[in-house]
C-alpha cells in the first residue's frame, strides 16, 4: 500500500468520526460569536451617532470660526481703504456728498461735482449711513462712505458743515480683492455676502442672483433675529438638510452668510458609519462561513493545477489556481499562480504599448489637423487705417490645439470697430471645436450687421445657446468685446465672466483703470447676463484685454503674474504703440515665469486709438 492510499484512507476515516460529532458545536460557537458580534456592533453604533452629534458641533463652531475671522479681514480691509491708517488717502475721498434739504445729496467734490445725486442710487433708505463705514454701489463701482467729522470737512471741501448739512466722504474699492479669496473659493457650501440695503456682493453660487437671495431662509432668519450673528439648520427647496451661520461684520453694512449641506459637513462620519455597518455584516458573514464549513475537506489540488496548466497552454494567461493543497502541493500552486500573473502582465504590457503606438499616430494626426484649422480663426490681416485705431495681437498656446481666440473688425458704413477675446475651457480637440463655434458666431453676425452696430446681445447668445447645448455644461468659455465708434471719446466693454480689461486714458493720465463689469459666463445656464460698461476713450488711450493664463501665469514658487503686476506694466506701456505695448506685457510675464512651463494658453490684444 503506498503512502498516498494510506493517508487518503487516514483522512477519510477522521472524517467520518468527526462530522457528526461537529454538527453541534458548529451552531454554539456560531450563537456566541453572533451574539457577541451583535452587541459590539450596536455599541459601535451608539458611539458613531454621539460622534455624529460631535461633528455637527464641531463644524458649525468652524463656519462660525472661518466668517468671524474673514469678517476680521474684510473690516480692516475697509478701513484701509478709507485711509485711518494714511491720513493723506483720508483726507483725499473720491467723491463728497451734501445733504440737501429736500432729502437728496449734491457732489461737493469729485467727478461730477454740483449734480444732485438721489438716495435711491447708493440703495439707500434716506440720507444716513447705518454703520461708521459702509459699503455702497455707485454707476458700477463700489465705495467705502462714512459721515464725516465737523473737521475733516472742513479741511477737504474748504468749508464747515453748517445748520442741518452732514457730509459723506466715498473712497473707491475694489470688490474683486475686497472678496477674491470668496470669489473663487471652492468647497462642499456656498458664500455670499450683501449689505444691510440689499445689494448682493459676491456668492460662490450661479443660483444666488441679486433677485432672490433675500428669498433664502438663512437671509430670513437674519433680517428676524435680533442678534447680529446665529446659526441655523434648515431644508432647503429640494427637502435637503443644510447648516447655515450668518455674521455681520461689526461697525459696517456688510452681512456674511455661510451654507453647507448636512451631508457634506457630516460626510465622513456618514461614510464611517456605511463602512462600519457594511464591515459588521461581513465579519458576521465570514463568522457564519468560518463556523459552519470549517471543516469542510478539501478536494484534491493537482487535478486544479493539470486545469491551469492546460489553460496557460491554450494561451489564457488569466487561469488562476484554487490555491488549494498543503505543503509541497501549496507551494507548487503558488509557483503557478506567479507564473500565470507573470505572463498575463507581459501580455497586457505588450497590448497596451501596441495600442498605445496606435493611438499616439492618429492623435498627433489629429491635433495637426485642429491646429492648422485653428490658425485660420484668427484675423491675418491688420484692421483698416481709417478705423482711427492700430490693434495688436499675441497668442502663446499651452498646447498643439488651445482654447483662446480673439477677433477685430471694422465697418467703413458705421465707423464702428469691434475687438473681441475668448477663453474655452480646457485643452485639446474639444476646446478648439467650441473656439470655431464661437469664432463661426462672430464672422456669422459681421457679415450679416454690415452698416448697422454690431449685435453684441444676440452674438452673445448665440454662443451662450450652442456652447450650453453642444457641451451640456461640461465645455464653458469667458468673453469680452468692445465696441468704439470713430470719433466718440468713450468705448463700450461688454463681459461675460473674463478678466478684468485694463484702459490706459493717454499719457497726460496714464492711470489705468480696470473694466470688469459683472456677467456670467459663457454656456453654463439659459439664463444669461451680459455685463456692460462705457468708459472715456481719448486719443491716445490704450485698451488691454486678456485671458486668464496671463493673469493666473505661475512661477517656480507658484506666485501668480496677478493683476498688479499687469497694470504696472500698464503704466509703463500707456504711450507705446499696441505692438510694443503687448511686447511690454508678454515680456514681463514670461520674465515673471523665469523659465517655469506655461500650464494655460495666454492671448494678450491691445488697442490703441490714434484719431
Amino acid at each position: 500500500m503506498s503512502l498516498a492510499t494510506s493517508w487518503s484512507g487516514f483522512r477519510s476515516g477522521i472524517y467520518s468520526w468527526l462530522r457528526p460529532r461537529v454538527t453541534i458545536s458548529r451552531w454554539i460557537t456560531g450563537i456566541v460569536v453572533m451574539g457577541f458580534l451583535l452587541a459590539t456592533t450596536t455599541l459601535g453604533y451608539m458611539a458613531l451617532s454621539i460622534l455624529s452629534e460631535n461633528k455637527r458641533r464641531d463644524f458649525w463652531a468652524m463656519m462660525f470660526m472661518t466668517v468671524e475671522i474673514r469678517g476680521g479681514q474684510i473690516s480692516r480691509a475697509l478701513q484701509e481703504a478709507a485711509g485711518l491708517n494714511d491720513p493723506d488717502l483720508r483726507s483725499r475721498p473720491a467723491l463728497v456728498l451734501r445733504t440737501l434739504p429736500d432729502g437728496n445729496f449734491q457732489i461737493a467734490s469729485g467727478p461730477g461735482a454740483g449734480e444732485k445725486v438721489a438716495p435711491p442710487e447708493f440703495k439707500l433708505q434716506g440720507n444716513s449711513m447705518r454703520a461708521r463705514y459702509n459699503l455702497l454701489s455707485w454707476k458700477g463701482r463700489h465705495y467705502v462712505a462714512q459721515l464725516a467729522e465737523q473737521g475733516m470737512v472742513a479741511e477737504v471741501t474748504g468749508r464747515g458743515a453748517g445748520g442741518s448739512e452732514e457730509y459723506l466722504f466715498l473712497w473707491p474699492v475694489n470688490l474683486l480683492r475686497l472678496f477674491g479669496a470668496e470669489a473663487t473659493a471652492g468647497g462642499p457650501g456656498v458664500f455670499y455676502a450683501v449689505t444691510t440695503e440689499g445689494d448682493l456682493l459676491v456668492s460662490t453660487s450661479r443660483n444666488i442672483t441679486a433677485t432672490n437671495f433675500a428669498s433664502r431662509r438663512l437671509v430670513q432668519k437674519f433680517v428676524s433675529n435680533e442678534f447680529r450673528q446665529g446659526q441655523l439648520e434648515y431644508p432647503d427647496p429640494q427637502g435637503n438638510s443644510m447648516l447655515g451661520v450668518f455674521f455681520e461684520i461689526p461697525e459696517s453694512n456688510i452681512v456674511l452668510f455661510s451654507e453647507t449641506p448636512k451631508d457634506k459637513a457630516l460626510g465622513p462620519v456618514y461614510q464611517l458609519r456605511k463602512r462600519y455597518v457594511a464591515l459588521s455584516l461581513l465579519t458576521m458573514l465570514l463568522t457564519v462561513v468560518v463556523v459552519l464549513f470549517a471543516l469542510r475537506p478539501v478536494v484534491d489540488p493537482m487535478a486544479d493545477l493539470v486545469r491551469v496548466a492546460a489553460g496557460i497552454s491554450a494561451g489564457d494567461f488569466a487561469v488562476r489556481p484554487a490555491l488549494k493543497g498543503i505543503g509541497e502541493t501549496e507551494v507548487l500552486n503558488m509557483a503557478f499562480l506567479a507564473m500565470a500573473k507573470d505572463l498575463e502582465a507581459r501580455d497586457l504590457a505588450i497590448n497596451l504599448l501596441h495600442e498605445e503606438q496606435k493611438g499616439k499616430i492618429r492623435l498627433e494626426a489629429e491635433l495637426a489637423v485642429a491646429k492648422s484649422i485653428q490658425d485660420n480663426f484668427m484675423p491675418r490681416e491688420s484692421i483698416a487705417p481709417e478705423s482711427g485705431v492700430l490693434i495688436s495681437p499675441s497668442y502663446t498656446p499651452a498646447a498643439e490645439a488651445a482654447g483662446d481666440w480673439y477677433s477685430y473688425s471694422y465697418d467703413p458704413a458705421t465707423g464702428e470697430s469691434v475687438v473681441a477675446i475668448a477663453d474655452v475651457s480646457g485643452h485639446g480637440a474639444g476646446s478648439a471645436m467650441f473656439t470655431a463655434i464661437i469664432a463661426g458666431m462672430f464672422e456669422h453676425q459681421r457679415k450679416s450687421s454690415l452698416g448697422l452696430p454690431f449685435p453684441v446681445e444676440s452674438f452673445f447668445r448665440g454662443c451662450n445657446h450652442l456652447i450650453l447645448t453642444l457641451g451640456r455644461t461640461k465645455w464653458h468659455a469667458t468673453m469680452q468685446l468692445a465696441t468704439w465708434n470713430r470719433g466718440s471719446d468713450e468705448i463700450v466693454v461688454y463681459n461675460a465672466g473674463h478678466p478684468p480689461a485694463v484702459v490706459t486714458p493717454s499719457s497726460q493720465n496714464p492711470e489705468p483703470e480696470v473694466i470688469s463689469p459683472q456677467s456670467h459666463v459663457v454656456g453654463m445656464a439659459p439664463e444669461f447676463e451680459l455685463g456692460q460698461q462705457k468708459v472715456s476713450f481719448p486719443v491716445g488711450a490704450s485698451l488691454l484685454m486678456y485671458t486668464d493664463g496671463l493673469l493666473e501665469g505661475a512661477n517656480a514658487e507658484g506666485t501668480q503674474f496677478g493683476q498688479r503686476r499687469i497694470l504696472r506694466a500698464c503704466k509703463a506701456a500707456a504711450e507705446m504703440i499696441p505692438v510694443n505695448f503687448v511686447e511690454k506685457v508678454v515680456g514681463d510675464w514670461r520674465k515673471h515665469l523665469a523659465g517655469t512651463p506655461q500650464d494655460d494658453d495666454v492671448c494678450v490684444m491691445v488697442m490703441k486709438r490714434v484719431a
